[in-house]
């Protein structure tokens, strides 16, 4: 289900032993998992917590996934590209009082193909109520 999306993503990602002086003398292995290299735009935690969404929405045949975002936001930004991925068209409801164009983390979500909605942050904040949910 997922395959669209893993194809674009560098997996698995490396295990790499950290050698110092401190962990021989204290005779501790020290090992780090390379998530970030899974994708730049789609690394670490952003795919560990992504993946079952998409999943999700993919095997329910979703017409797509709505999230909510700031207008600098690397959720928003994980969340377009693995719809682009999968293609499977997604919405970011963004809180700012107006559109920013030169706004790089805009541009890479209209590059993903990500559908922009604006929304003042008073609205944001009533963002989980039924109504502004409809709305």
């Amino acid at each position: 289900m997922l395959e669209k999306i893993e194809q674009h993503l560098h997996l698995p990602t490396p295990v790499l032993q950290i050698n110092h002086p401190l962990f021989e003398q204290k005779k501790v292995d020290c090992f780090v998992k390379r998530d970030e290299l899974i994708h730049p735009d789609l690394c670490g935690n952003k795919w560990r917590k992504l993946k079952y969404n998409f999943q999700e929405a993919i095997s329910k045949s979703c017409s797509g996934v709505i999230t909510y975002g700031g207008m600098y936001s690397n959720h928003l930004v994980a969340v377009a590209a693995a719809g682009h991925f999968a293609e499977l068209p997604t919405c970011g409801i963004i809180r700012s009082y107006q559109p920013d164009p030169n706004n790089p983390t805009i541009k890479k979500l209209l590059s993903y193909g990500m559908k922009l909605e604006y929304v003042t942050p008073a609205n944001y904040r009533g963002k989980e109520k039924d109504d502004v949910v409809s709305e």
